[in-house]
C-alpha cells in the first residue's frame, strides 16, 4: 500500500508506479486526471525502463484495446501489435477497469488505486 502525500500528483503517482516494477495500473480510485488515456500511455512509455517494457496498452475513447510502442508514431490497435505480453505494460482507466479482457503474463502485478469515494464493491470488480 501506497498512501500518498499531501504533495502527491497524476504525475509524481505515475513515475511511482512506472519505478514499481508492476505489469499494470488500474485506476479505479481515478487519480490520473488532466490526461486522456493515450496522454498516460505516453507519459508512462517516457518513464517505464525501456529494456522491460517495449510498449502501454490502453483504452481508447471508444474502448478499443490499443497499444502505443517505443518507435512507432502512432497507436495500433492490440490485436496486431506484435508485443509480447512480458514486454507490454497495461493501464486501465477507471471507466474501463472492470468487464475488460486484456490478457497478461502469469506472473503479472498490479497496481490499483483506490479513493475514499468508492465502494468495496467497485474495488473488488477492478481488482
Amino acid at each position: 500500500m501506497w498512501p500518498l502525500d499531501d504533495n502527491w500528483s497524476p504525475t509524481t503517482f505515475l513515475e511511482q508506479v512506472a519505478s514499481s516494477g508492476a505489469h499494470a495500473l488500474i485506476d479505479a480510485g481515478a487519480l490520473i486526471t488532466g490526461l486522456n488515456n493515450l496522454g498516460v500511455a505516453t507519459e508512462l512509455l517516457k518513464l517505464l525502463p525501456p529494456e522491460t517494457y517495449q510498449a502501454v496498452v490502453y483504452l481508447d475513447g471508444a474502448g478499443k484495446k490499443m497499444v502505443l510502442k517505443r518507435g512507432v508514431d502512432r497507436p495500433l490497435p492490440l490485436a496486431s501489435a506484435g508485443v509480447d505480453m512480458a514486454r507490454r505494460f497495461t493501464f486501465y482507466d477507471q471507466a474501463h477497469c472492470t468487464g475488460m479482457d486484456i490478457k497478461q503474463t502469469s506472473v503479472c502485478v498490479a497496481i490499483v488505486s483506490v479513493s475514499k469515494d468508492m465502494s468495496f464493491r467497485d474495488l473488488a470488480q477492478a481488482a
